[in-house]
């Protein structure tokens, strides 16, 4: 049981051959998944967010309302320069973002579009075919 939530696991399909190499696998993500959280944890507790990420995110808001006041047709490109500038700087230290038609703007928006699409239930064969799990591969 992690933070409230408990985790079950279940193999939906076996597979003769590797049940064992499911079960491994799911608990090696298990595993890498209480690092991942951990690491989170220690840097975005809320005495880190205060002292480091608070004066990032100030400014950000300042440069939002700023854009917003100058030009409230674009709201949207104005949020999402905001959201791409706060990840950049908190993150890799680098300055604000001034203008909605940076070309990292576009490159990180289009790449969190298609990690949803990937994620979306149902976007591959194998999760409305789980016997597809047990076709081996090439």
């Amino acid at each position: 049981m992690w933070g409230g939530f408990s985790f079950s696991l279940l193999v939906t399909t076996p597979c003769k051959s590797s049940d064992t190499l499911q079960l491994r696998s799911i608990a090696r993500d298990v595993s890498r998944w209480k690092r991942m959280r951990k690491a989170a944890s220690e840097a975005l507790n809320k005495g880190i967010v205060r002292k480091h990420h608070h004066p990032v995110l100030l400014n950000e808001a300042v440069l939002m309302a700023s854009g917003l006041i100058d030009n409230p047709t674009l709201w949207n490109g104005h949020f999402r320069r905001a959201a791409t500038s706060s990840i950049v700087s908190m993150v890799y230290g680098k300055e604000p973002l001034k203008s909605t038609k940076e070309p990292i703007v576009g490159s990180l928006h289009e790449f969190i579009n298609r990690t949803a699409t990937a994620a979306r239930p149902g976007a591959h064969f194998v999760e409305v075919f789980p016997w597809m799990r047990c076709i081996p591969a090439r």
